[in-house]
């Protein structure tokens, strides 16, 4: 039986967690990962999805687009650096919405339930919500 070969995907996370001097578990405790899982995202064996890309720019202190550029030199448009700067921003308010819904885990499941719809049904359920609301 053939093994199936990986391909790489180019990043530059080794080269700033050097630069930062921090070893594989260090960033692993800054991401509250396994050392296992960075080493899979710094030899490109698993895709950076918008997950681990905004958990290792926030880990790293450094604009997702910097983990992304597999050659230095180049260069990001701004409009680029912006939305990854959005991206941040975005996690950034939903840790703070996460740690003020702590005090019920219902709320927590209802929210993260919420985000898994579609536009679509979170529009409909939204308006169904409406139609039950008690009118003063």
């Amino acid at each position: 039986m053939k093994k199936r070969e990986r391909t790489k995907r180019p990043n530059n996370i080794e080269k700033l967690r050097l630069e930062k001097g921090w070893t594989m578990q260090q960033l692993a405790d800054k991401m509250d990962t396994q050392r296992a899982q960075v080493n899979k995202l710094e030899k490109g064996h698993i895709q950076l999805k918008e997950f681990w890309l905004v958990k290792l720019s926030k880990a790293l202190e450094c604009d997702i687009s910097d983990i992304l550029l597999s050659d230095g030199s180049t260069q990001i448009p701004q409009k680029d650096r912006s939305v990854s700067q959005i991206c941040l921003k975005i996690e950034d308010l939903l840790q703070e919405l996460k740690q003020s819904l702590s005090s019920s885990s219902d709320e927590i499941t209802m929210l993260e339930l919420f985000r898994s719809l579609t536009k679509e049904q979170q529009t409909a359920l939204l308006n169904l919500a409406k139609s039950f609301r008690v009118k003063k």
